[in-house]
């Protein structure tokens, strides 16, 4: 499927880039990120999304401007995190399948919470419910 994109490099059919027009839960902006608390969709407190500004469906599509801020980027995510929650671990997933933009799931993981992949899946569609 191919997507039809805009001038400014958004696609007019990606969940993202609509999402971002909207400006709905951000909690951070950079000149080729956002940080989107994901809480609302997902029912888990501290679960930040990473999205790349400019439409990419790949990595090795970003520029080496955006390389260079992602780590700044998820530096300031991790440290919302750990600051307002306090979780065991933080789990980071890209996939980019179901929604095809380049975006980070941020996942913490709390003490007697489920560990692995089992509970990143979970995260993931939204089937945890946060009593953090």
């Amino acid at each position: 499927m191919s997507l039809e994109i805009d001038r400014k490099g958004e696609s007019m059919d990606c969940k993202i880039c609509k999402s971002q027009e909207e400006m709905n839960h951000e909690i951070g902006k950079f000149t080729h990120w956002i940080l989107r608390d994901s809480f609302s969709e997902k029912g888990l407190k501290g679960y930040i999304t990473i999205e790349s500004r400019k439409h990419y469906e790949n990595w090795e599509d970003l520029s080496d401007e955006a390389f260079g801020e992602y780590g700044p980027a998820l530096k300031f995510a991790l440290e919302t995190i750990q600051k307002n929650h306090k979780p065991r671990k933080i789990y980071s997933v890209s996939i980019a399948e179901a929604v095809p933009h380049l975006h980070i799931h941020l996942i913490p993981n709390y003490e007697g919470d489920a560990r692995g992949i089992e509970y990143i899946a979970k995260a993931i569609t939204g089937d945890l419910r946060s009593k953090n």
